[in-house]
């Protein structure tokens, strides 16, 4: 038995025994209930799962003592399941991820210099790893451990400007001298 009511205060569609409904309120929101709870709810502003008042055009919110995912699942065997972000034209496609608010690191793919650029800081003027069109990748800050591996080549600065600068052996070469031209120096102090 399906139940349909109205009034000023909307219209509802409702299972027999109360506990599935969709609802129609006075201010246009749509509102699906699921076990006599509110699971979805479609504002002019968007789509909210778990909250009544999202923020976004889809804004999925979560409060219990459980992990919120998005689940994007293809079974048929070869084939994707793909998250597509696509912004206009020179526009940017950013994932933030962050942490009671607070942006802490970004993926972002810059439309307007074609650079796939990954953030550690949430600020996007610096880019820790910046990855170009031709696969050239800039690393910025330091490499930490015992080894690092490079496939290709690798490019040194001319000049080193920080102490902490790696430096070629052509610029060492040039403060220093060759090792023919190099003199012993003896203190006598």
């Amino acid at each position: 038995v399906v139940y349909l009511r109205g009034g000023s205060g909307g219209l509802m569609l409702q299972n027999g025994d109360g506990t599935s409904a969709h609802l129609l309120n006075s201010s246009g929101d749509q509102i699906f209930e699921v076990g006599s709870s509110e699971k979805m709810r479609l504002t002019s502003t968007g789509v909210g799962i778990g909250t009544s008042s999202p923020q976004e055009k889809l804004h999925i919110f979560g409060n219990a003592n459980e992990d919120v995912k998005l689940e994007i699942e293809n079974d048929f065997a070869g084939k994707n399941s793909v998250l597509l972000l696509n912004s206009g034209l020179n526009g940017d496609s950013i994932i933030h991820f962050a942490e009671n608010n607070t942006v802490r690191g970004i993926i972002t793919y810059d439309g307007g210099t074609d650079i796939l650029k990954i953030i550690n800081s949430g600020s996007t003027s610096t880019a820790h790893i910046a990855i170009d069109t031709s696969g050239n990748t800039t690393l910025s800050g330091s490499l930490t451990g015992t080894t690092a591996t490079f496939s290709g080549q690798v490019t040194i600065p001319a000049t080193p400007v920080a102490s902490t600068d790696a430096a070629s052996k052509s610029y060492v070469d040039a403060q220093v001298g060759s090792a023919d031209t190099l003199q012993e120096v003896t203190d006598n102090g």
